[in-house]
């Protein structure tokens, strides 16, 4: 089999602003990256003007903490720049601990920090900051909880805007993060190809995840969990396989791991509104999908199939989401594009004009929440999610709780993948009214997951800038969550932080994921093929020398620098007739001393018969074809 790929929720940190978002000062797109890091980490985008003198940056009012979690910073502002020292106190039931410091930054040390959960008897601390001439203060009250995390949170870290995460891709990174420890580590990073959207089995023992193999955009890895995983041409299966014969593209979004790892369903046949927003860092991208149906993979026999009850091509289905216990899936449906000018496009990133009614505000896009029972992949009817659908909103990335008692999911105005006025919101998993989460910041809140015991609950926000952040909060047996915490043992030096996702592993034993593919013949091969195939020749020119210059044994690199050489519209240049026949008849040579070690292989003679084509040597052509 073939495998390609190319995924477009590489992005999904950065997209377009809802009509009711905050203004973002326009900044020049080469300055903005410094200008907007610089703005975060000194609190610029937090105002206090209208407020008191001094006012409670982080942590929120009632807060809570986990049980297990590492020191954590309390920072704030004030008007008064000539305040040179503080007094804060932290006063429990039973005592207070005043320590004072000459800044607007207190970051206790973990001797205090764990005298403080004792003293504390996980009922509420009182803080109050207050000037040393007592003439300004300002309070805050926070707890630790009796539960812990007691599992890390895998997570990407990627470069602010579009465009420039976009050409520079392999400055992707992937971290493991441990709120215990207020340690991460990096995963994987630098790779050829780009990988993304991921999700985990229940027990932590496999990982699916999108990897962007030879230029196709539908193709995705299973891979097991361990010391060191890696990513092999057997882990990686092709949404794309899905009825090739239609000539439909697929590119394979948002596929989600099944609970037991036995299935992965995928949007496949699917097309998307991808541009980029170049006047806008903070949301310098708008992507959701408008074309589409849900299919779902079978690793036991390896065949996809779509899924009925969400495979109705007049609707997009996409953003499936798992039942813990396999018995349903939840998904986003809307009525599909009638725009079929997209379709003509073979590109996944589009030209703005795509999107020039839907960000003039001409155009809606709302999806609602439906649910159709798994039944061992083979669907049924599906139904619409009560208090998630019909309501005018665009509803969509719904999680269930590990217990399958809720259900999370995002609100926008319009479309999908963080939006500026996205909030979260819970409710029965069952159907019934949402409740608004007290977790929700002031600017996009999206990118859920629950941690393995299902008492927290992390997610990404713009709170303090541009660039995304990891939060978290604690859940109750009620469904109240509470003001979150920030995860800022995870921020990734001038890097946004986004999509995580729990993982049921100990921390210490998963080290890393490392690519077994991209030095392999074969996707060498499918790269320079699909490059050739996509009528980008001087690329494939390219990729076929460096691959004689690498391997000068391996038919190949000669084999594709002759078919791109010979083919009509290449703009290569007039280029000698004598080059491309000395190409195909070096092929042949290899080929043949290959067959002559294993004679095993029908694609050497496949190859072989096409070497001969192409040098007119049409017997032996046919006598290859037979073979």
């Amino acid at each position: 089999m073939r495998l390609y790929l190319f995924i477009p929720c590489i992005f999904f940190c950065i997209s377009l602003g809802a009509q009711n978002a905050k203004k973002h000062t326009i900044i020049d797109v080469k300055a903005g990256a410094a200008i907007e890091w610089s703005n975060q980490v000194e609190l610029k985008n937090i105002s206090i003007e209208n407020t008191h003198n001094v006012v409670m940056v982080y942590p929120f009012s009632g807060s809570v903490f986990p049980a297990d979690i590492s020191p954590s910073s309390f920072m704030w502002k004030t008007l008064n720049p000539s305040i040179r020292s503080w007094n804060i106190t932290f006063k429990t039931k039973d005592r207070a601990i005043i320590k004072t410091i000459d800044t607007t930054y207190f970051k206790p040390d973990p001797p205090f920090w764990e005298d403080l959960k004792r003293a504390s008897h996980n009922q509420s601390i009182k803080v109050t900051i207050a000037s040393s001439d007592k003439k300004e203060s300002t309070t805050v009250d926070f707890q630790f909880s009796k539960d812990s995390v007691k599992a890390p949170i895998f997570y990407r870290a990627v470069e602010l805007p579009f465009r420039q995460a976009d050409k520079f891709r392999d400055r992707l990174e992937w971290y493991l993060g441990d709120v215990v420890t207020n340690q991460k580590h990096k995963m994987l990073d630098k790779m050829p190809v780009c990988a993304n959207c991921h999700s985990f089995t229940r027990d932590g023992s496999t990982f699916g995840m999108d990897v962007d193999y030879a230029n196709d955009k539908g193709n995705y890895t299973i891979s097991a969990i361990k010391k060191q995983s890696v990513i092999n041409l057997a882990d990686i299966i092709s949404w794309s396989d899905y009825k090739k014969e239609d000539s439909v593209k697929t590119f394979g979004l948002l596929a989600q791991l099944s609970p037991d790892g036995k299935y992965a369903v995928s949007t496949v046949k699917d097309r998307s509104i991808f541009v980029p927003i170049d006047n806008n860092f903070w949301y310098s991208q708008l992507f959701f999908p408008v074309k589409g149906i849900l299919a779902s993979y079978d690793r036991a026999t390896g065949t996809i199939k779509s899924l009925k009850g969400a495979d109705d091509p007049a609707y997009v289905q996409s953003s499936p989401s798992w039942e813990p216990f396999n018995k349903e899936i939840m998904f986003s449906k809307a009525k599909c594009s009638v725009d079929t000018s997209i379709d003509k496009s073979t590109k996944l990133v589009l030209d703005l004009k795509y999107a020039a009614d839907y960000i003039n505000g001409n155009k809606d896009f709302k999806f609602d929440l439906y649910r159709v029972p798994w039944n061992d992949g083979n669907g049924g009817e599906s139904v619409p999610v009560k208090g998630a659908s019909g309501n005018n909103k665009s509803n969509y990335f719904a999680k269930y709780s590990p217990d399958g008692k809720w259900v999370v999911f995002c609100q926008a105005a319009n479309f999908m993948l963080l939006q500026p006025d996205s909030r979260l919101y819970i409710m029965p998993a069952a159907g019934g009214v949402p409740r608004l989460m007290n977790c929700n910041q002031d600017e996009m809140n999206s990118w859920h997951s629950f941690s393995p015991n299902g008492k927290w609950m992390v997610f990404s926000t713009k709170h303090f800038g541009a660039y995304t952040q990891l939060f978290l909060t604690h859940i109750d047996e009620n469904g109240i969550d509470t003001p979150p915490v920030w995860l800022e043992q995870l921020t990734v030096n001038n890097k946004a932080a986004n999509i995580p996702e729990f993982v049921n592993v100990d921390y210490t034993k998963w080290g890393g994921i490392s690519d077994g593919f991209s030095d392999t013949d074969l996707y060498r091969e499918d790269l320079m093929t699909t490059t050739l195939n996509s009528g980008n020749f001087s690329s494939s020119l390219i990729l076929a020398e460096k691959e004689i210059k690498k391997n000068p044994d391996n038919f190949y690199g000669y084999y594709a620098r002759g078919r791109t050489m010979l083919n009509s519209n290449s703009p290569i240049g007039q280029l000698s007739k004598n080059q491309i026949m000395a190409d195909f008849n070096k092929a042949i040579e290899l080929l043949t001393r290959d067959i002559a070690k294993d004679g095993t292989k029908s694609v050497s003679y496949a190859y072989l018969a096409a070497a001969y084509f192409f040098t007119k040597q049409y017997d032996q052509s046919m006598a290859n074809c037979n073979k």
